[in-house]
């Protein structure tokens, strides 16, 4: 009696890889594997992972009919894998291919996140020029700042712009007339581009009250120290005026353009009128610092140079 039988196709031969190749660098975090079509294959599989025992691979992928395979799980930056395939069909499992090696890309630098404002604060009114402008720093990495100025809040109205701010802290001479309000905001840069833009401030500026020998400003002022320039001629201390129009409680702080407190020359109770203080400024390195005079709810500033 005739009997009918089938053959079984031979076990698949070990998998040639293609790519990426072995020892590569800078491979995408999204790499494309291919490999080469075995004889005798129905499917396949491919594993990577972090060490070459690939006991807990980052990626296990079988039933795979096609000869390549793209990872859809982005993989660390600047780290190196190990990756290997085998094939199969209905008589068994090929031995795996030779495991080669790569190694990952750089992540790509994102875009700085928003930076917080902090000074002059949201709706602080009567300002006097020169102002004090702070913020926070961004992250990832900031290589500088973008601050823009306008008499409108959409920035279409006298608007002032500077995108070369390498520091947090900026004094500004503003040129607005009397009560006009500003609106701020700032943002971050990277090599990657320009972060989204801060919070828009609405603030207000005034000029400077004028001071007679027989009457006190309404307002709270801090004078040009002098002199200034500070420098070996004259020692390196100036004098440092301000005058209050009532008995308030004040700080005068100097502080480098990063807003670190470098000095206090004068902290506490004043009397309304002129106080005079002489500051010695031997100790500091040469640079511009924030002359800052502090009451309860009025900042004033102006800036000191020491050569």
């Amino acid at each position: 009696t005739a009997r009918r039988f089938q053959t079984l196709r031979p076990v698949p031969a070990a998998v040639q890889l293609r790519m990426p190749a072995d020892r590569s660098v800078d491979v995408t975090r999204l790499p494309r594997f291919q490999w080469e079509d075995t004889e005798h294959a129905a499917t396949y599989r491919i594993e990577v992972a972090d060490n070459a025992s690939f006991d807990s691979p980052v990626l296990a992928v079988a039933d795979l009919a096609a000869t390549e395979y793209t990872a859809i799980d982005t993989l660390i930056a600047l780290q190196a894998y190990h990756w290997r395939v085998r094939a199969e069909n209905e008589s068994g499992v090929g031995a795996w291919s030779p495991v080669w090696t790569f190694r990952t890309e750089e992540a790509p630098l994102a875009l700085p996140g928003a930076v917080t404002l902090l000074e002059a604060e949201a709706d602080q009114v009567d300002l006097v020029s020169p102002v004090l402008f702070r913020w926070s720093s961004a992250t990832p990495e900031v290589t500088r700042y973008w601050q823009e100025i306008a008499e409108d809040a959409q920035f279409t109205v006298r608007v002032q712009r500077d995108s070369t701010l390498a520091d947090t802290v900026r004094v500004l001479d503003l040129q607005l007339s009397d009560g006009v309000d500003f609106w701020w905001r700032v943002r971050a840069g990277n090599a990657a581009g320009w972060g989204p833009w801060s919070e828009i401030r609405q603030n207000s500026l005034r000029s400077t009250t004028s001071v007679t020998d027989d009457a006190l400003p309404s307002d709270v002022l801090l004078h040009a120290s002098y002199p200034n320039p500070l420098g070996a001629a004259n020692g390196r201390a100036t004098t440092l005026r301000f005058t209050l129009p009532q008995s308030l409680s004040v700080r005068l702080e100097v502080r480098d353009l990063l807003g670190r407190l470098i000095a206090l020359p004068a902290a506490g109770r004043f009397s309304a009128g002129t106080h005079s203080l002489r500051f010695d400024a031997r100790d500091l390195p040469p640079g511009s610092y924030l002359l800052l005079l502090r009451t309860t709810n009025v900042l004033r500033t102006r800036i000191l140079t020491i050569e």
